[in-house]
């Protein structure tokens, strides 16, 4: 080609300039390469570029605030189970967190203070919308429960935690309910103290949490 022989104005009267390319790596001839300006990027294609602001517009759209919520306890409560233990709510251990993606998974995580009248073992559960969730296996009689300890007769609490990676039916903007309820055998359990309850310096006070963070898949 001549020097100074192709300018911009020839370029420019091309009707249909394309740019070629080899997507291969390999010494294959060029192949026309599609300029594309896609938004969301739904072709999916291996032989096209991608405009600055196609990227940037879908970087931007899949970029996640983390949803998390968590219930913290510091009040007391107290409850008396008989022979058939029984689980009840632990007032003020529940959340509602409502999925931002399809098919996300939840992360539950609880920690809980309690002290119980006589040793005995204190039992926990984690429910999501009324079902019971990360259970033990069955064993002939032996009760069922997400986690739990053996408490003794003190005047400190101890703290059990545990944690379950729920895979719920979820919809998104449908909330879910998380809570986490207690059982013991014919003693009384206190949460968030010890049994004694004439209290000095040395007697703990503690709080209980549940928290639960969607894990988007």
């Amino acid at each position: 080609i001549k020097d100074a022989n192709v300018t911009k104005a020839k370029i420019e009267d091309v009707a249909d300039y394309k740019v070629l390319g080899n997507v291969s790596g390999a010494a294959a001839a060029p192949a026309e390469v599609s300029i594309l300006d896609e938004d969301d990027m739904t072709s999916d294609s291996d032989t096209a570029l991608a405009t600055q602001q196609s990227i940037k517009a879908y970087v931007d759209s899949i970029s996640y605030t983390p949803n998390i919520v968590q219930a913290v306890k510091s009040d007391v409560s107290a409850f008396t189970n008989g022979t058939a233990m029984t689980f009840v709510d632990i007032p003020g251990l529940q959340v509602s967190i409502t999925p931002k993606s399809a098919n996300s998974k939840m992360l539950v995580e609880s920690s809980i203070s309690a002290s119980i009248s006589a040793p005995s073992a204190i039992l926990f559960r984690l429910v999501r919308d009324g079902t019971d969730i990360g259970l033990g296996d069955v064993d002939q009689t032996a009760t069922r429960s997400s986690f739990g300890s053996y408490g003794g007769s003190s005047y400190g609490p101890n703290t059990s935690a545990g944690s379950f990676l729920d895979s719920p039916t979820s919809v998104v903007g449908t909330p879910i309910v998380y809570k986490v309820q207690c059982t013991a055998l014919n003693n009384t359990v206190l949460i968030n103290r010890g049994v004694a309850s004439n209290y000095t310096v040395t007697y703990a006070r503690s709080i209980s949490t549940l928290t639960v963070t969607e894990i988007p898949q």
